[in-house]
């Protein structure tokens, strides 16, 4: 699907970002198509790999996530969701936060969980990598990012201090700023 946006807009070495699962969306891409078409990659927030090593003390929410119960999954996805952040979101931002995650139906979020395995897309990767991943990140630990920079040798890194899993939610200043660089240096 990926590969059919990009070549239906015409696009030419797009550079792409992928947050969370996101960055499952690229490696699929990666796995098929290679990067000879993009000209960078941003991973934010990075769930690249399903060893339960990498995976946050919030991990546990994740059957309730994943459950056909509405009442149980609501009630997951909100503490879910409350966990992307180190700092506290708004009621108001809570709730609409987690009627877009409600969006979602359980059959796909089952899906979405699936065992990945994506070493060697990783070590194909030619072009220029940023690695964006908040040190509070109580969904996918610091140790996934520190993985894929060890995995993919020309990858950078930026860590966000007292940052969550949504860096371009608690830092948006700074994320779209290092984006915007690492775009028109990859370009």
């Amino acid at each position: 699907m990926l590969d059919e946006v990009i070549t239906s807009s015409g696009m030419k070495k797009p550079v792409l970002a992928g947050w969370s699962y996101g960055t499952r969306v690229v490696c699929d891409y990666l796995t098929k198509y290679g990067d000879s078409h993009i000209g960078g990659i941003n991973f934010v927030g990075s769930a690249v790999s399903s060893d339960p090593t990498f995976r946050g003390p919030v991990s546990g929410y994740t059957v309730g996530v994943l459950s056909d119960d509405l009442v149980q999954s609501v009630k997951a996805t909100r503490e879910f969701d409350c966990s992307c952040f180190h700092t506290p979101l708004s009621e108001a931002d809570l709730d609409q936060l987690t009627a877009i995650s409600m969006m979602v139906a359980s059959k796909i979020r089952q899906w979405m969980n699936r065992p990945v395995f994506y070493e060697e897309s990783l070590k194909a990767i030619r072009v220029p990598m940023l690695v964006t991943h908040g040190v509070e990140d109580q969904i996918v630990l610091l140790s996934l990012a520190e993985y894929v920079l060890k995995t993919v040798p020309r990858a950078q890194a930026s860590f966000y201090e007292n940052v969550g899993h949504s860096v371009f939610w608690e830092a948006p200043s700074r994320f779209n700023r290092e984006l915007a660089a690492f775009i028109q240096k990859a370009n």
